[in-house]
């Protein structure tokens, strides 16, 4: 069955490789999520950020505007959110088993998968590198030579035109060639609206150097949209089987993401935070009355939370930004695999990847200009993890022992400016990282049904920075007077072990325990404003113990898994302010360090349920505790941005949900099938900083989707009319102060959209 193989899914066998072998998921002793291609296509799931509705106690989601094209990643209340390279993701992705380095580049786009993993709590001694909140793994549909693939086109809301295809190819009797492409374009969620011509009685002074007042003629005032798609990609694959026991997988990669800035609205202004400002070159005289005409102030607040009066210009000092956030992605992988003899095998992984992009960012979503940023990230990494697998003893110990290696250099180019503060600067930094770890994972068959676990890795870490901060030439900008041009050095070591019991009380149900550790690695503070503020933080690290019960009923037509964790969370590494003298005057500079410890619990339930011939359901709930205990060095960030001890984690809603069907409706049977394919994904309350404050609060929300699809007979042809958060739901991604705290920014999540789409099987 083309369209819905989740049909029979609770009677299939479901293999993951998170124990670097191949395992039924309902014999693997984690806490595990795996979800089929064809399944991700059918739930609507198409970039890493959708992949948080297929498993519980996992948040995704873009960071909007502030950092391009990258995704803050939470689990179990472990992650991070921050593009800057000095701060490594708490979530670690990988594709073909291949690590992906810095946050920045993790909001992709899915291609052509056979399967997606998501393993929750620390993976301290697995998926090669070390990952502290957990990890995700995508793994791509592999060359079969079978001369197989499949063309698709769907249109739908926003002008969206997306175009996927595959083509399956045998080169020779031992080599095969799969081919991937696919192209989206779609319009923003936000629509940029020209202020002067929405208001023409609110532009003031027109006779002001740079007015408001609407300079084209009025034929509409729509001048474009933010968060426009314009992405192309192509993968190359071959796999080469020339013997029995060897197997060799080449893989290359090119992602082009032209994409416009992200979307961003203004929820607030406190116009008194501006009012004080004076024109640079005419002491005593107010700013934006003088330069533009008008105060800032809730006059540019738009009349909805999807339009911007954002121009993305300084018309002061003549910069233009231009709203952009893209990304050019190019990799390549070689995965080889030798079975030396039935009980051993060697797997090397050879690895490069590099990104490029550029982001820029209006704070002040006007055509005044408070203050906005044009960033260029780049990072090339190479990779390279060894692993030998082997059983002993009748088969009755398997154990893995292997070798990781990660180098990456990486660049940080920006232009920060902020005219009334006259505060205009050119930030450049060269962060650099190299990893070396060696691991051993033993499962042992102490009988039959008892089986012991234990795992180690030992990490080496080295991190080089050189931050070069100057003002901007020709700008009054005097807050590094000389420049800035700091190099700094650190290092640390880490042992991190996984301790587990596993018992397969028959062939329906097991239960286990694990203790487990991982941690996040430290590195600078990525924004200082002196020498002073140039400090290193030190890695953070958690202590987890997790309970499971997998169960199947009525003839594995039911699946029931659940689990729960208690974690201990140390050296919590938190942002906050700290008074310094900057450019001869105190200022609050912006420091991360190991700040807090916390404490968290939570309880994770999924089931599938094969109801019938027509029916499938599925679905899973969780619920997270997170607690600080003591705020240690964070005690003195309660004043401005840190938490209290009665916070909780940034994007850590107490209680998710998720709820789904697939259903084989009894029409058109004499010309092929019809399926309807609905889910309901649903997060309580979550605060976007670890403050906790009210006014940033993103209120609980339930977002539903609709599929209906028909395949022919002959499963060559699939039709599909698909209806995206069909009920409306109006919701932000994330809300967050700027500009000194006297703005509200939100990114707003699309309302009810439609799609139409086509695929063509052969």
């Amino acid at each position: 069955m083309v369209a819905l193989p989740g049909l029979a899914q609770a009677q299939d066998e479901i293999v993951v490789t998170a124990q670097f072998r191949e395992q039924n998921l309902q014999e693997t002793p984690l806490a595990i999520t795996a979800v089929t291609g064809e399944d991700l296509t059918q739930r609507g799931i198409t970039d890493t950020q959708d992949l948080a509705k297929i498993a519980p106690s996992v948040n995704f989601r873009s960071t909007g505007p502030y950092g391009g094209k990258t995704m803050g990643a939470y689990i179990r209340g472990v992650g991070a959110n921050d593009y800057n390279f000095n701060i490594e993701p708490g979530v670690a992705f990988y594709i073909d088993d291949v690590y992906l380095g810095p946050s920045f580049g993790l909001l992709l786009k899915l291609i052509d998968l056979e399967r997606a993993e998501i393993l929750r709590g620390p993976q301290g001694t697995l998926n090669g590198k070390n990952a502290i909140g957990g990890a995700v793994k995508l793994i791509s549909a592999k060359p079969q030579g079978d001369n197989s693939g499949y063309l698709s086109a769907e249109t739908g809301s926003r002008n969206l035109l997306r175009f996927k295809g595959a083509f399956d190819v045998g080169l020779a009797e031992d080599l095969a060639m799969r081919v991937s492409a696919f192209s989206e374009s779609q319009d923003g969620v936000v629509q940029l609206l020209d202020f002067g011509c929405v208001n023409p009685d609110l532009v003031g002074d027109t006779s002001a150097p740079h007015t408001v007042r609407d300079e084209q003629p009025a034929q509409s005032c729509k001048r474009g949209t933010l968060g426009n798609s314009r992405v192309n990609g192509a993968r190359i694959q071959f796999r080469w089987t020339p013997s029995d026991n060897f197997e060799a997988n080449l893989s290359g990669n090119y992602i082009d993401d032209n994409s416009g800035g992200a979307a961003d609205v203004l929820l607030f202004v406190d116009p008194s935070g501006y009012s004080g400002y004076e024109e640079p070159s005419m002491p005593g005289v107010p700013f934006f009355e003088t330069v533009y005409g008008v105060p800032y102030d809730e006059r540019f607040l738009p009349p909805d939370n999807y339009s911007s009066y954002a121009t993305f210009e300084d018309p002061y000092y003549g910069l233009d930004f231009s709203p952009q956030a893209t990304m050019l992605t190019k990799d390549a992988t070689l995965t080889m695999d030798w079975e030396l003899s039935p009980t051993l095998n060697i797997q090397s992984i050879s690895a490069w990847r590099s990104i490029a992009g550029t982001w820029s960012y209006d704070s002040d979503s006007s055509p005044l200009a408070t203050d906005g940023v044009i960033d260029t990230q780049k990072h090339e990494q190479f990779s390279q993890e060894l692993r030998i697998n082997g059983a002993f003893m009748d088969d009755r110990l398997h154990w893995t022992l292997g070798g990781f290696y990660y180098d990456a250099t990486q660049r940080d180019i920006g232009t920060i400016q902020a005219v009334p503060f006259n505060f205009a600067i050119q930030v450049d930094s060269y962060p650099e990282h190299e990893n070396y770890a060696g691991f051993l994972h033993v499962e042992y068959d102490l009988t039959d049904a008892l089986t012991l676990i234990g795992g180690i890795r030992r990490t080496s870490e080295d991190k080089v920075y050189r931050f070069i901060e100057n003002d901007i030439p020709g700008t009054p900008s005097g807050v590094f007077p000389g420049g800035l041009d700091v190099p700094a050095t650190t290092s640390y070591d880490r042992t991190d072990w996984r301790a587990g019991i596993q018992y397969q009380v028959n062939d329906d149900h097991m239960v286990y325990f694990n203790v487990s550790t991982g941690f996040r690695g430290g590195g600078f503070n990525p924004r200082p404003a002196n020498l002073q503020s140039v400090t290193p933080f030190g890695p953070e690290e958690v202590t987890s113990y997790e309970a499971g019960v997998r169960s199947e009923f009525f003839d594995s037509r039911v699946r029931w898994n659940n689990t729960g964790y208690y974690a201990k969370y140390k050296g919590i590494q938190l942002n906050g302010r700290i008074d310094s003298i900057v450019a001869g005057e105190a200022f609050p500079v912006s420091v991360v360090t190991n700040a807090a410890e916390a404490r968290i619990w939570g309880i994770e339930s999924e089931f599938e349920a094969d109801v019938n011939q027509s029916v499938f359901l599925y679905g899973s709930v969780s619920y997270t505790d997170f607690q600080y205990q003591d705020l240690g060095p964070a005690a003195a960030f309660a004043a401005t941005n840190g938490p209290t001890l009665d916070s909780t984690q940034a994007y850590t809603p107490e209680w998710q949900f998720n709820l789904g069907f697939n259903a084989t409706l009894p029409f058109f049977t004499e010309y092929g099938s019809l399926y309807l394919n609905g889910d309901y994904a649903f997060q309580s309350e979550q605060y976007p900083d670890t403050r906790n404050l009210e006014e940033l609060k993103i209120d609980s929300y339930g977002v539903a989707n609709l599929r209906l699809t028909f395949v022919d007979n002959d499963e060559d042809w699939e039709f599909s009319v698909i209806g995206y958060n069909i009920t409306d739901e109006k919701y932000f991604y994330r809300k967050n102060y700027v500009s000194g705290n006297w703005q509200i920014k939100g990114v707003p999540a699309p309302g009810a959209e439609w799609g139409i789409s086509l695929k063509r099987n052969f």
